[in-house]
Formats: C-alpha cells, sequence, structure tokens
C-alpha cells in the first residue's frame, strides 16, 4: 500500500522527509502543511508495514502516534479510520474475559493494592505503558471519554487509603458499575468484557503511577520490590 501511495504522488519517502525538514528551516508554513499531512500519513504507513514487528507493537505503536498527532486532514477518511478500526476491532476481540461473575469469583480473597503490588513487581513502567494503550485502543470513543471520567472519579475515592485495602471482587464491581451508570444516561449496554477492560485500564494506570511514586506506594501500602518502597 505504501508504494502505491508513494507512486500516485510521484515521490519518495526520503524527499518527503528532507523536503519536509527544509521547509521547517525556511518556515514556509503554507508549503509545509501540505507536505506534512502526506509524511504523517507515510509514517503511519511505515509502522504498519512494519515486518520486524509483531502485530501487537505495530498496532500499539500506530494507536501511540495516532493519539498524540494532528490527524485532521485529507487522508483520513481513506487511510487513518480504517487502521484506527482495526487496530480496535484486534484490542477489543483480544479481551478474554466472558463474565464479571466469574471474574469476581477469581478475585475473592485478593485486596486490590495486592494486585497492584503483583503488576509493579512484574512489569516494567514500558509494559504497563502498552498495556494502558491497548485497553484504550479496546474502547471505541464514547468509551474512552467515559473511561476518562471514571479514571478521574476512582483517583479522588482513592485518597482514602481504606479504597486500596478493599477486595479486588469488591473494586471490579464498584468500578463496572460507575462505567455503566455513566454509559448508561446514552442507554449504552455494555459487555462484560467491555466493563473489564474498564477495571483493567484504571489497574495498569494506577500501577504505573505507583512505579514512578514513592509516596504514591507508601500511601497504598506496597512496596516497589523487597528491598526498597
Amino acid at each position: 500500500m505504501q508504494e502505491e501511495i508513494l507512486k500516485f504522488f510521484n515521490v519518495e519517502f526520503t524527499e518527503v522527509k528532507e523536503l519536509t525538514e527544509r521547509l521547517t528551516r525556511v518556515g514556509n508554513t503554507k508549503a509545509l502543511l501540505i507536505f506534512s499531512d502526506l509524511f504523517k500519513l507515510l509514517n503511519v504507513l511505515e509502522l504498519y508495514s512494519r515486518e520486524d514487528w509483531s502485530d501487537e507493537d505495530k498496532f500499539v505503536a500506530i494507536s501511540n502516534y495516532l493519539e498524540y498527532e494532528d490527524n485532521d486532514y485529507r487522508f483520513s477518511s481513506l487511510f487513518i479510520i480504517p487502521i484506527r478500526q482495526e487496530i480496535h476491532l484486534k484490542f477489543r476481540n483480544s479481551i478474554a474475559v466472558n463474565s464479571i461473575d466469574q471474574l469476581k469469583l477469581q478475585f475473592q480473597g485478593r485486596k486490590y493494592k495486592d494486585l497492584l503490588q503483583a503488576h509493579i513487581r512484574e512489569m516494567s513502567l514500558v509494559k504497563l505503558e502498552m498495556a494502558i494503550l491497548g485497553s484504550i485502543a479496546a474502547f471505541n470513543s464514547e468509551e474512552k471519554e467515559i473511561a476518562k471520567i471514571t479514571i478521574e472519579e476512582c483517583l479522588q475515592i482513592g485518597k482514602n487509603k481504606e479504597f486500596w485495602h478493599k477486595g479486588c471482587d469488591v473494586i471490579l464491581l464498584e468500578v463496572c458499575s460507575k462505567f455503566r451508570r455513566l454509559l448508561s444516561r446514552n442507554n449504552y449496554e455494555l459487555e462484560d468484557k467491555v466493563q473489564f477492560n474498564m477495571f483493567q485500564l484504571l489497574t495498569m494506570y494506577f500501577a504505573s503511577m505507583a512505579l514512578q511514586s514513592k509516596a504514591l506506594r507508601k500511601h497504598i501500602g506496597i512496596r516497589k520490590n523487597i528491598f526498597f518502597r
């Protein structure tokens, strides 16, 4: 696909890159906008065509790129939206949980802080961030907006130390209930696996924060490892 696009515009990838950099240096804003659109598209296609990456790494990279780039340009309807949809479906279909009730039984007897403790000892910050991106990619646009609100509300609740000492099963139900309630305003029905994805996103987000903050680990009551708080 990348070769077809290059052929259509009669340009080489390196030429577009060099021209974009040159226009940036001389400050030719109008011309730069035209070529930067193509350059953004080629960046996505370059990521998409990497043969040395796994599909998961490739889609996470594209998802991350698209999340933080300005994508309001003429090629988006032809190329960016289909790629976003493919990313979304890949991660949504990869969620393995079928039943919240079944998961609740598996979580019984385990405190939520202990789940976070396991994550920060077993996963690096990079892996946690990739898991967060994967969870975000599994949501559609409406779910993403509600997920942000859910996280913000849980951050406020988490200021109370008792929150972290609750059972995982209790937190699971509370988070899923909050997520459902916020989405139900639009008569929205949720599959169990999408509700679990909200819990998973929140947990990975908390774990990534705790991994980077000694003060937060102390507040929660967990340690970075057996030697250091």
